[in-house]
């Protein structure tokens, strides 16, 4: 076998003349994203899902309040890319921005709001703790690619030796029809194993096959990947090598926050031109706006608001429906946190209303459990920080943002640790090599 090629570090070459400051350009594109999607709130979330608790209780004052603190929440964040600067600006946009939306037009309350800025300052300055590197032994670059290659496999085999193929599916529009009964064939040690395998492993092996110039072994574990699709019946396997993969891509090659900015923008972009076309069509298709603005925005930090207005009048969980209490503390209702609020709140007792460290935190321990969360997700930004500096900031950055918004936005965080992939991707985040011993270095 071909010994894996010596590549070079690039990720910590200094980048000359990074404005400390943001620049005019970005300050423009936060400002037209944030209108937009405000807009958008407005004119098409509140008109269509209002039913679904999308209220709309317009305020000039809030709203002009919401933008000035927005933005300079954003002044703050450091201008030169890193792997904190980069997940500090996701979750900027993809969670603040649409919290301090709900405030301003959607009827969020006050406490709601409050809750999310204590939250973001917390995650903010424990990120900006000096975590001490870690010191274990490393794996070759080789011998790590084999470790991932073959944990997937076997995952897969096993997978398939349980399921049958009964359940097997590749038709994007019939998950559900097949993800409960799949879900069912399988032991209960695959609660721990399938989210890990799909959302880490398995984008981790794409884009270091490619890192490595090893293109067959990243045709195997795109083989791999679709396959367990078929077997688990999630989604996020099938999407999330393809997204860590494009993210690896344009970070390695801009270095640079500028492409966040232009990113969030074209999106709210869209969700406008799908408005635009629909009025002038007389159409009512807004399948985008639905999709993604709905859903990737504006569904966590609503869920978060239920969370808070329920559990700031009834008993908290305090960790009883949670693996950390052993059951030592009992329960104060029948029904799990999620379902609660989509019962109380949707009428849905079926519904699952998952929530990230804001609703978590607080239906735990109210503003304390908040706290707690939020400087724990704060103290992983650093590890993975820490980490970028050694294996290149790209790759670190690319695999670890969909478990960081999966904390913020829908996760509680022991539940992200054990069963959604946060452990695994500190085991190998530990294990990989330097920069300069077979490290991530430019990709071949």
């Amino acid at each position: 076998m071909t010994a894996l090629p010596h590549l070079h570090p690039t990720d910590e070459r200094p980048v000359a003349n990074i404005p400390r400051r943001l620049t005019l350009v970005d300050a423009l594109l936060f400002s037209a994203t944030f209108f937009l999607l405000t807009s958008i709130y407005v004119t098409v979330i509140s008109e269509i899902w209002g039913y679904a608790g999308f209220e709309r209780e317009v305020s000039i004052l809030k709203t002009t309040v919401s933008y000035l603190l927005l933005f300079g929440i954003l002044q703050q964040i450091p201008r030169r890319f890193s792997t904190r600067s980069f997940l500090l600006v996701m979750i900027f946009y993809i969670y603040l921005v649409p919290a301090y939306i709900l405030f301003a037009v959607g009827g969020a309350s006050l406490l709601f709001i409050l809750v999310v800025s204590l939250a973001y300052l917390l995650i903010f300055m424990a990120s900006w703790v000096k975590v001490k590197r870690v010191k274990v032994g490393k794996l070759s670059g080789k011998s790590l690619l084999a470790l991932v290659l073959g944990l997937s496999m076997l995952t897969v085999l096993v997978t398939a030796v349980y399921s049958g193929f009964s359940t097997f599916n590749l038709n994007l529009m019939k998950v559900y029809d097949f993800r409960s009964d799949a879900a069912a064939k399988l032991p209960a040690i695959f609660g721990y194993i399938t989210s890990p395998v799909g959302k880490i492993l398995l984008p981790a092996g794409v884009v270091l096959s490619l890192y490595y110039g090893r293109t067959r072994t990243a045709l195997l574990f795109v083989v791999i990947t679709v396959l367990y699709f078929g077997f688990a019946q999630h989604k996020s396997i099938l999407f999330a090598p393809l997204m860590v993969y494009l993210l690896y891509i344009g970070i390695k090659r801009t270095k640079s926050l500028a492409p966040i900015h232009i990113l969030l923008f074209l999106i709210a972009l869209s969700g406008l031109a799908e408005l635009m076309y629909n009025q002038i069509s007389g159409g009512q298709n807004y399948f985008f706006n639905g999709l993604f603005i709905r859903r990737l925005f504006f569904v966590p930090p609503l869920i978060d608001t239920m969370y808070l207005e329920f559990f700031s009048s009834n008993p908290l969980l305090l960790w009883s429906q949670s693996k950390v209490s052993f059951g030592m503390v009992a329960s104060p209702y029948e029904l799990q946190a999620p379902f609660l609020i989509g019962q109380e709140f949707f009428g849905n007792a079926e519904m699952s209303a998952n929530t990230g460290i804001i609703g978590s935190g607080f239906s735990n321990a109210s503003l304390i459990g908040v706290t707690f969360y939020a400087i724990l997700l704060g103290l992983v930004i650093a590890f993975l920080n820490v980490q970028g500096q050694i294996l290149g900031h790209a790759l670190v950055a690319s695999i670890s943002l969909t478990i960081v918004l999966s904390i913020m936005n829908s996760s509680d965080f022991v539940t992200a640790f054990l069963t959604h992939g946060l452990l695994w991707l500190l085991i190998l985040l530990l294990l990989m090599p330097r920069q300069d011993n077979q490290g991530l270095g430019d990709l071949k």
